[in-house]
């Protein structure tokens, strides 16, 4: 009996040691891989003259709500970590507007890693003159000390997150492997179309229920919109207020701070196109 305790005492916390090692292992391997995507020059010209409509788009694109001035904490939790969205005036003066279109649409930086929980699946089907604009706004920024400190860094839980791929990388997700060279602006089914895959489908899916894994539970989109009066949806986009006055979690915040930011024309088309027969047929 007392081998058998003493084999436990020296063989578990072994195991526990050599389990650790390579739940390490494992996150430093998903951190620190490189992903061999190809920098595609966008065709559109990025000139100063488009940074107003670029600081709008990236309110509505969530790329300033995010980052803010100049980074910020996106989340923090004991043994878990804390994770840092940086700041984009010092990212933007070290990248060319090259890698910063692959950067946006693919989530690959500079050197080679992936970007940590961007929403890539959405911002991949950005048109080129849309990141363009976006791209003159980063470029038109004058470059800020960073507005928080210390960097992301990871504790045991947050480890063990990355290496069960639990938190999500940006250059795995699913990419549109040519983004359209142009927005469509006169055609309202269209728009609708084009501004709910670069914005509402970074959390929401057309016909199901997602839960991301993290207590973060979003309803099928068309779906909940076929309940919403077109003037009650614009000023849900506006306001963040659902029928009735009533604030609905998240979707709150990111009306407030992104919605808003579309013009009523773009709202209706994204309305329009929640309600047409091109939503049903879309997955």
């Amino acid at each position: 009996m007392n081998r058998i305790v003493k084999g436990l005492l020296i063989g578990v916390p072994a195991l526990l040691v050599t389990a650790g090692v390579c739940v390490a292992g494992l996150a430093q391997w998903r951190l620190g891989h490189v992903y061999d995507e190809p920098l595609v020059e966008i065709a559109a010209p990025v000139t100063a003259d488009k940074a107003e409509e670029g600081a709008r788009l990236a309110r509505v694109l969530g790329c300033s709500g995010c980052h803010g001035e100049s980074g910020r904490v996106l989340f923090e939790a004991p043994n878990v970590g804390r994770l840092i969205a940086p700041n984009l005036t010092r990212v933007a003066a070290n990248y060319s507007d090259a890698e910063l279109a692959r950067l946006i649409r693919k989530g690959v930086k500079r050197d080679g890693t992936s970007v940590l929980v961007m929403p890539t699946a959405a911002l991949t089907h950005i048109a080129d003159n849309d990141l363009a604009a976006v791209i003159s706004w980063l470029r038109a920024q004058p470059t800020l000390p960073d507005g928080a400190a210390d960097g992301t860094h990871w504790g045991a839980l947050g480890m063990i997150g990355l290496a069960l791929n639990k938190l999500p990388l940006g250059a795995d997700a699913l990419h549109d492997p040519a983004p359209p060279a142009a927005r469509i602006r006169n055609a309202k089914i269209d728009e609708g179309r084009y501004l709910v895959s670069v914005t509402c489908r970074a959390c929401h899916a057309l016909h199901d229920t997602t839960d991301d894994g993290f207590g973060m539970v979003t309803p099928p989109l068309a779906d909940t919109v076929r309940s919403y009066q077109p003037d009650e949806f614009q000023t849900l986009l506006t306001t963040g207020k659902a029928p009735g006055n009533r604030e609905v979690g998240f979707m709150s915040e990111i009306a407030r701070a992104d919605s808003s930011a579309m013009t009523e024309d773009e709202r209706a088309s994204v309305y329009a196109y929640l309600l047409s027969d091109q939503a049903d047929a879309d997955e």
